[in-house]
C-alpha cells in the first residue's frame, strides 16, 4: 500500500481545507484500487475492470462531496491516520456498491429453500401444506429483529454467500453462521406462536 508521509499528510490536509485534492488523488489513486481488489478477493467476488473503477469513482465522490466533508472530518486523535481514513471510506464504498446491486436485483424469493432449512415439515408433505407454511413465513418475517430479518433476506432472497453476508453485515463469517442459525430459530418460534394463536 502507498504510504503517506507526515509532511505529505500536512500538505494534503492543507489542500483539502482549501477545497482542493490534487495531491490526495495522486498519492492514493492506486492505493484505493488495491483496497477495492483486496476486499473483492476476501469475499471471493469478481468484478469487471469497469465495475472496479465505478467503485473507485464512488469512493472519491464520497471524499469530495459536500465540500470535502468526509475528509474534513478526519481526526488523527481517533486512532486512524489519513491513509486509514481513506481506506475506511473506500471499504464503505465497496459495501454500498453491493448493497445497491442487491436492491436493484430482481428478488427471487426462495421460500421453499428456507422452509427446508427450518425443518418444520416432513419432506413428503403435500404442496398445499407447504404453501400454508410459506404464508406463515411471509407473515412473521417482518417481526424478527432487524438484523435477523436482514440475514434471512440476504441469504435466501438475494442468494448471498455466507462470506458476502458477513461482509455486508460487517461481521465475521463465524458470526454470520451464528446469525443465520439464530434467525432461523427465531423464525421457527414466531411461526409456532402464530400457529398456536390460530388454533385457539
Amino acid at each position: 500500500m502507498d504510504s503517506i508521509s507526515p509532511d505529505e499528510e500536512k500538505e494534503i490536509l492543507k489542500e483539502i481545507h482549501n477545497n482542493c485534492a490534487e495531491l490526495l488523488v495522486m498519492k492514493t489513486y492506486d492505493m484505493v484500487y488495491r483496497v477495492i481488489m483486496a476486499k473483492l478477493k476476501k469475499i471471493q467476488m469478481k468484478l469487471s475492470e469497469d465495475e472496479v473503477n465505478d467503485i473507485r469513482h464512488d469512493a472519491y465522490v464520497r471524499m469530495f462531496e459536500n465540500n470535502y466533508k468526509r475528509l474534513k472530518q478526519y481526526d488523527p486523535s481517533k486512532g486512524l491516520d489519513l491513509k486509514g481514513w481513506i481506506i475506511l471510506i473506500t471499504n464503505n464504498a465497496v459495501i454500498d456498491y453491493f448493497a445497491k446491486k442487491l436492491r436493484e436485483k430482481k428478488v427471487l424469493i426462495n421460500y421453499r429453500k428456507l422452509l427446508e432449512d427450518l425443518k418444520i415439515m416432513e419432506e413428503d408433505e403435500d404442496a398445499e401444506k407447504k404453501d400454508v407454511q410459506i404464508k406463515h413465513i411471509k407473515k412473521v418475517l417482518p417481526h424478527l429483529k432487524p438484523n435477523d430479518e436482514l440475514a434471512i433476506q440476504l441469504y435466501y432472497f438475494y442468494e448471498c454467500s455466507v462470506k458476502l453476508l458477513a461482509f455486508l453485515m460487517d461481521i465475521t463469517e463465524s458470526n454470520a453462521h451464528t446469525r443465520l442459525h439464530r434467525a432461523r430459530e427465531s423464525l421457527k418460534q414466531h411461526i409456532k406462536k402464530l400457529k398456536d394463536k390460530d388454533n385457539d
